[in-house]
Formats: structure tokens, C-alpha cells, sequence
């Protein structure tokens, strides 16, 4: 197809369509609504089928079946194929369901939103009662709801207050309807039709959801508004949890490195090498926590998170080994606690390094990667038993009062080797 390159109009409506540039087959009407409408009327110009079917061609018998009848009966014919394709369509659904494929892979085959879909065709159990709810629904319902936006773009203030109840019109009358619309038109510009409406159970409740299409915007009010948001806001609970896993452990990762630079009096170059892959694993964990939240039931999704914080846990417990093995810790410093310290980091990173084998085997690996800090804490505990059952078998002092102790003999050796040096007697 050639260019279009002058402007168009809608075949149904009249309305301007816009350029249209590349290859392909040349736009004709505004969207799927207008296209249906032109289907219609082409369908109503179309000569009776009785009329052009061929009766020498065909037996008595097949006539009547293919004559279409009064309007009423192509009606009930109709509904009776929308009734069928209805039912058809549950089944298709149900057996989607059995075969273990989700709402959201469900709702993204018909178009819709997975609460859509499940409101729709899912079935739903009472938790009061443990019978399954009802989808019955009141047979005017998406009349009544048509009908009263309908008098809202016509100005019929006076009719749809008339419909409320009397509890909503002690808190709306005509006056506040008609400045609320007023304040809808002037956010998204005039209202320009409404889509097809659908009504569904809700608990106790009939709902009925109408698209409205105004000229600047698809419009829905607070209430639709606010139940998308708060569908919104589920779903992403698995990247709650993987936020927060990533927090937690960040924040174990950075407490540590401040602890160790207060032990320490200068930075070896080895050290100084290492905070490059300390900063660059770290610098990664948002995009793995990304991905574990868009994914939660992928093991690599949890795979990729767990080697991140993983790498971030080992370069800590190097940087840890690093400083006492080039000897730059502070002399206050007990060296025994310090090395024991640093056994528990790498028995923590080691802890966290088997739990990746999990991750192929449940979806729950989560579990295990929260309990990392009680694990430390446990190493901890048992380190200091230890270390406090070999200081009472030798009679040291214990704790940092030992580190005291051990200063106060350096101190007074020192001052002794000063009084030999200028001929004076050491003191006893």
C-alpha cells in the first residue's frame, strides 16, 4: 500500500484520523467501535438471505433453516449463540485452570486483567460459609448503570440523584453531581461515549464496570481508581519481599564494614583493591532485586538475587580476613575476638552459599535467606562461649579487660627500658 499522506476521516463517525506512513493497509475508521458500526450497516443493506437463496438448489426441508425470520427471532437466535459461546468459553477457561496455567497467562489470552478474567469465569468460596458464591447478577444491572451515566452527559442531575438511595443523597444532591462532572470534564475534556458495560458478583455485591472515553482520556472514577491501585499494590508483594530481603541484608553488609573500619588504623592496598568488587556487587543488587520481583516463581530470578548478595557477603569476610592478614588492626583490638569474628562472617557466607541449592527445589527460598542474621547470631554466641570456656581453663582476664592489662605491661616495659637508658635504677 502507498502512503497516505493527506488527511483522513473516519468512514463511520466523520471524525479525522491521522497520517498514516510505511507500508500497510490503509486505516478507515476511529477504532473497533466504529468499525462494528460500519459492519452493521452494511449488514443492513444486504438483501434478505430467503430472497437470494436458490430454492431449486436446496430441499423445503433446509428453507425454513435458512430463512432468517422476524427481527425478534434473529434476536433470540442471537442470544442463544452468545448464551452457547458464553458457556464455551467458561469451559475453555475452566479447563485452562485444571491444566495449571494462571489467571494473569488467562486474562492475557481474552484481553483483559487477571481480576477481570477471574471475576468473570473464576470460582469463588465463600469463607463464611465454604459454598462457592453466587454470579448471578440483577438482569438490569448494566442497563441501570448505562442509564445513569448516560443523564450525567446529558446534564440530568435531578434523575441520577433520583436513583441514589436516601443515605447517598444526604451526602450528594444535584449541585455537588453536576460540580464533580464539571471537574471530570475540565481533567480529561468532554465526554465522548462508553464502552460495553459489564456486571459482575462482588462478595454481596453487584458491580458493574463501564470504560468511559472522554477526549482527552480513558476516564474511571475513585472508586475504580482505587481498586486498581490496590490490585496493583498485591501483586507486587513478591517485590516487597525481595526489596526487603535486600535491605536487610545490605544493612547487615554496611554496620560490619563501619565496625571494621573502627579497628583499623590505614587501609592496605589490598584492601583498598578489594572495596572495587565490594562496590560494583553492590551497585548490581538493585537490578537482581528487580528481576526477583517481577519474577518470583523463576528459580534463575532467585538464582541471580541469591549470587549477588552472595558475592557481596564473601567480599566483606575477605576485606574482614584482609585487615589482620596485613596487619593493620588497631593494638586495642583483641586479635583473638577479631579472627573469631571473622569466622563467623565466612560461616555466614557459607550458610548463604547453600541455601542457592534450594532454589531448585522450592519456591519458598526466601525462608532460609531471612534466617541468615539468627544463623550469625548463633555463630557469634557460640564463638564467644568458647573463647570465654579457654580463658577461664588458662586464668586470663577476660574480654577487653585482658586487652587493658596487656597495654598497661606494654606501657610500664617501655618506661623501664627509658629509666635504663639515662642510668637511673627501674622501679620495682
Amino acid at each position: 500500500m502507498a502512503d497516505v499522506t493527506g488527511p483522513g476521516s473516519c468512514e463511520a463517525c466523520g471524525r479525522p484520523l491521522p497520517i498514516q506512513q510505511g507500508r500497510g493497509r490503509i486505516r478507515r475508521y476511529c477504532d473497533a467501535t466504529c468499525r462494528s458500526a460500519a459492519r452493521r450497516r452494511r449488514d443492513s443493506n444486504v438483501p434478505q438471505a430467503s430472497s437470494i437463496v436458490k430454492t431449486s438448489l436446496t430441499g423445503d426441508q433446509r428453507h425454513v433453516k435458512l430463512d432468517i425470520g422476524s427481527p425478534l427471532e434473529a434476536m433470540l437466535a442471537a442470544r442463544e449463540r452468545a448464551v452457547a459461546a458464553n458457556e464455551a468459553l467458561q469451559g475453555a477457561v475452566d479447563r485452562a485452570r485444571d491444566a495449571g496455567h494462571s489467571w494473569r497467562q488467562i486474562g492475557e489470552a481474552l484481553g483483559t486483567t487477571r481480576q477481570a478474567a477471574f471475576q468473570r469465569f473464576g470460582h469463588p468460596v465463600d469463607p463464611r460459609t465454604g459454598t462457592p458464591m453466587s454470579h448471578d447478577v440483577p438482569t438490569d444491572a448494566a442497563d441501570r448503570a448505562v442509564g445513569l451515566i448516560t443523564c450525567l452527559a446529558e446534564g440530568s442531575w435531578e434523575e441520577v440523584v433520583g436513583e441514589f438511595d436516601e443515605r447517598m443523597r444526604e451526602r450528594i444532591d444535584a449541585t455537588r453531581l453536576a460540580a464533580g462532572w464539571a471537574h471530570t470534564v475540565g481533567m480529561v475534556g468532554r465526554f465522548e461515549r462508553m464502552g460495553e458495560p459489564f456486571a459482575h458478583r462482588a462478595g454481596d455485591d453487584t458491580m458493574v464496570d463501564v470504560p468511559l472515553h472522554f477526549e482527552a482520556g480513558d476516564g474511571v472514577t475513585k472508586t475504580q481508581a482505587f481498586e486498581k491501585l490496590w490490585h496493583f499494590l498485591v501483586a507486587q508483594h513478591n517485590a516487597y519481599y525481595a526489596y526487603l530481603l535486600a535491605f536487610f541484608m545490605l544493612w547487615i553488609v554496611w554496620r560490619q564494614h563501619h565496625t571494621l573500619f573502627d579497628q583499623i588504623d590505614r587501609v592496605s592496598a589490598a584492601m583498598t583493591g578489594l572495596h572495587f568488587p565490594l562496590l560494583l556487587v553492590a551497585a548490581f543488587l538493585p537490578y537482581a532485586t528487580t528481576v526477583m520481583g517481577h519474577y518470583p516463581g523463576n528459580p534463575l530470578a532467585a538464582l541471580l538475587l541469591g549470587l549477588v548478595v552472595g558475592a557481596l557477603l564473601a567480599v566483606r569476610s575477605a576485606l574482614q580476613s584482609r585487615a589482620a592478614s596485613d596487619d593493620v588492626l588497631q593494638q586495642k583490638v583483641d586479635l583473638r575476638r577479631y579472627q573469631a569474628d571473622t569466622g563467623v562472617s565466612w560461616i555466614v557466607t557459607g550458610y548463604w552459599a547453600g541455601t542457592l541449592l534450594l532454589v531448585w527445589w522450592t519456591p519458598w527460598v526466601e525462608i532460609p535467606w531471612f534466617l541468615t542474621p539468627a544463623i550469625g547470631t548463633v555463630a557469634r554466641f557460640a564463638s564467644d562461649r568458647s573463647i570465654a570456656d579457654e580463658e577461664d581453663e588458662q586464668g586470663e582476664i577476660p574480654g577487653p579487660a585482658a586487652s587493658a592489662a596487656s597495654q598497661m605491661s606494654n606501657n610500664r616495659h617501655a618506661k623501664d627500658q627509658d629509666d635504663i637508658l639515662r642510668g637511673s635504677r627501674p622501679r620495682k
